[in-house]
This record gives C-alpha cells, sequence and structure tokens, in this order.
C-alpha cells in the first residue's frame, strides 16, 4: 500500500455550503492530512475520501478466480486492473 494508511475522512472548514472539505487519514489518535477540495465540494470530498475503500475491492475482486468468463466481463475486468494501475503508479 502506497497511500497514506488510516481510514479517510471528509472535515469541513464550516457548515456553510461551498467550503472546503479536507481529507484526512486517520489511523488510531494519528491524523494526517491528504488534501482540500473545492468545486463540487461534498461529491469531491466523499470520493476522494472514499478511493482507498474502493481500491481494496477492486483488487480483492481482481483476486478472485475468474474462469469461463465471457468477452464483456473480461473487458470490465480489465478494465478494472487499468484503473488499479492508474491508482497505484
Amino acid at each position: 500500500m502506497k497511500h497514506t494508511k488510516g481510514e479517510w475522512k471528509v472535515e469541513y472548514d464550516s457548515n456553510k455550503i461551498g467550503e472546503p472539505g479536507h481529507i484526512m487519514a486517520i489511523d488510531g489518535e494519528k491524523k494526517e492530512y491528504i488534501c482540500t477540495t473545492s468545486g463540487n465540494v461534498k461529491a469531491n470530498s466523499t470520493l476522494i475520501a472514499a478511493a482507498p475503500d474502493m481500491l481494496e475491492a477492486l483488487q480483492n475482486l481482481i483476486g478472485l478466480q475468474f474462469a469461463n468468463v465471457d468477452s464483456e466481463t473480461k473487458v470490465r475486468l480489465e478494465k478494472a486492473i487499468q484503473a488499479i494501475k492508474k491508482a497505484t503508479l
């Protein structure tokens, strides 16, 4: 695992709509800043905070044995593999 260890959570500067969302990695008592989001703050922040969980889910899925899958499923699996490679450069 190359990304910052811990559960990633969103913290906001205030309750005002449009305020930046800060992504923090929380590992026990340790809290580490990851990044600040802008734009569509809620959507961007929740997507970024979920990234480690999504990566782990994809890696677990790809780790399964897929015997006798059709060509459409093979294309989908290859896209998942490419997404993992992009996320773990």
